[in-house]
């Protein structure tokens, strides 16, 4: 079975041209490599490694006095948008289960990061039930289930009430926010295999079977942009469909869930836009991959003021620079497990027009550094804010001075729950 999972992982570096992959995963975004270099550090009392050290298993240790609490409902098909006003505590709304799954799956990748780290299996063990806890009670929202029509905008029980109805379109595109768990829990689920941990008697395919579930669930949502795209060229929404950071954020949950399940078709929907088989959709080439979206996302104008501008601060979106630094962190995770898991430059990509994740953030680093000042002002928050971003930046590219310069204007002990969880932790070198 090795054998020909390794034949099988040659074939497909070949096709889309991989480079050999670092090594052995030890998570999403740290090889053995990475965390035995990490362990080193927290040994050796260096910070912020041994901080860092010592707020995970903090966070672990808390975690183990509390039990999970799924989002559930009967028939998931009452659900509303919840986006507008303040929610009934009924769990009812898509908004009450995104942010139930982002937090919960949060704690799970502390355990399992945790387990990763220290190798007391007690936190494996509590993450492996706040897991099953949503295998076995958690509801999931996947928009085939509602007789999604793309090409009209419409799905069973749609309202035209607009953006604060009960159930507008925007619920269909908004779904994909299950994406933050889906990254979580596949990110604990590789770190708990990775480390040796042995799961109960058929627990770790119910857990795969799940992953799968959701995985489906976060491309139901990718569809209701990238389908509504395809069947709408000519419309003046055609380029926010496949340009937005909505569209990125899908990739990595997906991409997430591809190294997870160890499933190369998925990884080639994500990274190539290649075909994948969805239980519900179907067949469905992706043509929205992250090269397409960092391609169309990521603006060309050498010389010129724009150079490196994401399509968030082109349509000046509010906040117009928070959200290109919110479209630039899941492109960077996308690109980080691309880089791990199979070795794949997305770094240096550079789409028809010459630029690529670089120049983007060569063009942030001046915000972050007060150089540059958004064209928005007044709907930004702190610049430092999105410094944390800069140690991948300064990861990547470890003799740029600017990155270096823009990741020690900020937080270095930053905890992202949606993702990394200790930034710098994680990517610090």
């Amino acid at each position: 079975m090795r054998y020909w999972s390794l034949i099988c992982f040659c074939i497909i570096a070949g096709v889309f041209g991989r480079e050999e992959a670092r090594g052995e995963l030890a998570g999403l975004f740290m090889t053995d490599e990475d965390k035995n270099s990490i362990l080193a550090k927290v040994e050796s009392g260096a910070e912020p490694w041994k901080a860092h050290y010592d707020d995970v298993l903090k966070r672990a240790k808390s975690a183990l006095k509390r039990e999970a609490n799924p989002f559930w409902m009967e028939d998931v098909r009452e659900i509303r948008f919840g986006r507008c006003g303040t929610n009934r505590g009924l769990n009812d709304t898509v908004s009450e289960l995104c942010d139930q799954l982002d937090k919960q799956s949060g704690t799970v990748r502390d355990l399992a990061l945790a387990y990763s780290l220290s190798g007391n299996e007690q936190f494996a063990g509590q993450a492996e039930s706040w897991i099953l806890a949503w295998v076995d009670g958690g509801t999931l929202l996947n928009f085939y289930d509602f007789n999604i029509d793309f090409s009209k905008s419409r799905f069973d029980g749609m309202t035209d009430s607009g953006f604060c109805g009960d159930r507008p379109w925007n619920m269909a595109l908004d779904g994909m926010w299950q994406t933050y768990g889906l990254i979580n829990v596949c990110d604990a689920f590789v770190m708990m295999k990775a480390g040796g941990y042995e799961f109960g008697e058929g627990n770790e395919e119910r857990v795969e079977i799940w992953i799968r579930s959701l995985a489906e669930a976060v491309n139901s949502s990718f569809h209701a942009w990238t389908r509504w795209a395809d069947a709408h060229r000519g419309s003046r929404a055609y380029t926010r469909y496949r340009s937005d950071n909505h569209l990125s954020w899908c990739l990595a949950g997906l991409m997430a869930a591809a190294v997870a399940l160890d499933d190369d078709d998925l990884a080639a929907y994500v990274l190539s836009g290649g075909s994948w088989k969805d239980s519900k959709a179907g067949v469905y080439a992706n043509p929205s991959s992250i090269r397409e979206v960092i391609d169309l996302a990521v603006e060309a104008d050498e010389g010129g003021r724009n150079h490196g501008r994401i399509y968030e601060e082109k349509i000046r979106r509010d906040p117009p620079v928070g959200y290109s630094f919110f479209h630039l962190w899941p492109m960077s995770l996308v690109a980080t497990m691309a880089e791990k898991r199979y070795g794949e430059n997305l770094w240096s990509y550079q789409g028809s027009d010459g630029v690529g994740l670089e120049d983007a953030y060569r063009r942030y680093a001046g915000y972050v550094l007060g150089e540059m000042e958004s064209p928005r002002p007044e709907q930004e928050g702190s610049r430092t804010g999105y410094a944390w971003l800069f140690e991948i930046a300064a990861s990547v590219w470890p003799d740029e001075d600017v990155f270096q310069q823009a990741r020690d204007k900020g937080n270095r002990m930053k905890y992202m729950r949606q993702s990394i969880g200790p930034v710098s932790l994680i990517y610090r070198r």
